[in-house]
């Protein structure tokens, strides 16, 4: 399966974890893409989980490569689009996971906070994007995976600058897919609903909340991010060649009637 993946080349934003900790979608995908036989840059924005993720995948057997960097800088992604193009000579894929979520109400909510969200969330989407697009229409392929989030569809409260950031995300997705469809490159923004991660950990702080929170999801359970990773290599695949535009919920049906 998904044989036309093998020597193509990833680069993955919030690819890393720290270590003994949840693994992340960006982490996960990682994963599955190593065992998909692609080669894959991971970059994050604490070094030290990047040190521990390089260190536990080369630890399974992969070559991978990676290094710290910020989303909001655009120095720092072409950086990244540099050591992954000297490594492995292309880049055919990007996924963007990087995020940054703080619940607050919009009445305590000020405006250093609605900024930080925006600059990680949305305009950290479009500085990876702008690093990988010229490259990828001087080729003639790629694909782009943008991390949204269900509160991106269906809102959340509490989550004013988040539920902005990522349905920003959603239309800075399918805009970017009509612009570059015809250079043979598709792009798709995922919407995980609430995935066994350090950010739900962070959210839901007691048993009470994890109740709550079950009750919405129709499946009853949170969801994993091997199943979010796997959605993605789909995705990337040439199995969905004829894909771009979509925005795809990974939520246990928690968007099923919005």
């Amino acid at each position: 399966m998904y044989s036309d993946m093998k020597g193509r080349t990833a680069i993955i934003t919030g690819g890393a974890s720290k270590k003994g900790g949840l693994t992340g979608i960006g982490k996960a995908t990682a994963i599955k893409l190593l065992q998909l036989g692609v080669n894959v840059c991971i970059c994050d924005l604490m070094e030290e989980y990047v040190v521990d993720t390089l260190e536990e995948l080369h630890e399974m057997g992969f070559h991978v490569i990676g290094m710290q960097a910020d989303v909001c800088s655009q120095e720092d992604m072409d950086a990244v689009v540099k050591l992954c193009i000297d490594e492995y000579k292309a880049v055919d894929y990007l996924v963007t996971c990087s995020g940054k979520k703080q619940k607050c109400l919009l009445k305590d909510l000020s405006l250093t906070e609605w900024k930080q969200v925006i600059d990680v969330n949305l305009n950290g989407v479009f500085i990876a994007s702008k690093s990988v697009i010229g490259h990828m229409i001087s080729q003639n392929f790629g694909v782009i995976i943008n991390v949204s989030s269900v509160s991106g569809i269906t809102g959340a409260p509490g989550d004013t600058h988040y539920s902005a950031s990522k349905a920003g995300v959603i239309g800075f997705t399918k805009a970017l897919a009509r612009e570059v469809a015809e250079n043979n490159i598709r792009v798709h923004s995922l919407t995980p609903g609430q995935i066994e991660t350090q950010i739900l950990e962070q959210v839901i702080l007691n048993k009470e909340a994890r109740e709550v929170s079950l009750d919405k999801i129709p499946m009853k359970r949170f969801g994993k991010p091997g199943e979010a990773a796997s959605v993605i290599a789909f995705l990337l695949s040439e199995e969905a060649s004829f894909m771009t535009g979509q925005t795809i919920n990974v939520c246990g049906g928690y968007c099923m009637n919005t």
